[in-house]
C-alpha cells in the first residue's frame, strides 16, 4: 500500500511565519489479493459525505453499488478482487493541518525529542521521514507528549516533518 498526502500550501503561512490551517488530500493505493473484499484505509474519511472517491484499475466505483462505506477507515466491495488489482482511495479535505514542524537529524537518532507537545494516542500526529508517511506503531512509537521513538535509527541529515492534524 502506498499513501501520499498532498496539501495546497498557498497562503498556508501567515506573515509571522505561523502555519495557517490547510486542507489536505489523502490518496491511498492498495494492491489486492484474490478474494479480498475489504479495504482498510490508513487515513479517515466522513462516512456518507461523498468525500471518498474510489477507483479500481482506474475505473471509478459507485458507493452503494460497487462498494459500501463500513466506517471511517473501511470500505467493502460487493465483488471479490482478483490478485493484483489496484484500488485507489482519494479523500478530499481529509485533514486540516494545524501545526507543522520540521527537523533535520544532526546525528544518527532513534529517539526524537519534540519542541512542542502533542496528544499521545489521539491519531492527530502525522510523521514523515524524507517525505514518506510513517506508520504509527510500526515505523515509530509515541512514547510521551514530547517523544517519538523510531523502530530503527535514522542517519544524520534525515528530514523529519510532523503535521498535527484535526
Amino acid at each position: 500500500m502506498a499513501i501520499k498526502f498532498i496539501y495546497d500550501n498557498r497562503n498556508s503561512f501567515s506573515e509571522s511565519g505561523q502555519v495557517k490551517p490547510v486542507r489536505m488530500l489523502l490518496h491511498e493505493i492498495h494492491e489486492t489479493i484474490t478474494g479480498q473484499t475489504i479495504i482498510q484505509l490508513k487515513g479517515k474519511y466522513k462516512v456518507g459525505n461523498n468525500e471518498l472517491e474510489v477507483l479500481v484499475n482506474g475505473v471509478p466505483q459507485r458507493c452503494g453499488v460497487d462498494y459500501y462505506e463500513i466506517n471511517e477507515k473501511t470500505i467493502q466491495f460487493v465483488e471479490p478482487f482478483e490478485f493484483g488489482e489496484i484500488v485507489q482511495c482519494i479523500v478530499r479535505g481529509a485533514y486540516v493541518v494545524t501545526h507543522r514542524t520540521q527537523y533535520t537529524l544532526q546525528e544518527t537518532t532513534q529517539v526524537l525529542l519534540l519542541d512542542t507537545p502533542y496528544q499521545v494516542g489521539a491519531d492527530t500526529l502525522l510523521v514523515f521521514l524524507n517525505g514518506k508517511l510513517l506508520q504509527k506503531d510500526v515505523d515509530y512509537f509515541e512514547e510521551d507528549e514530547y517523544t517519538i521513538r523510531f523502530s530503527v535509527p535514522h542517519p544524520e541529515g534525515t528530514q523529519i516533518v510532523l503535521h498535527e492534524v484535526r
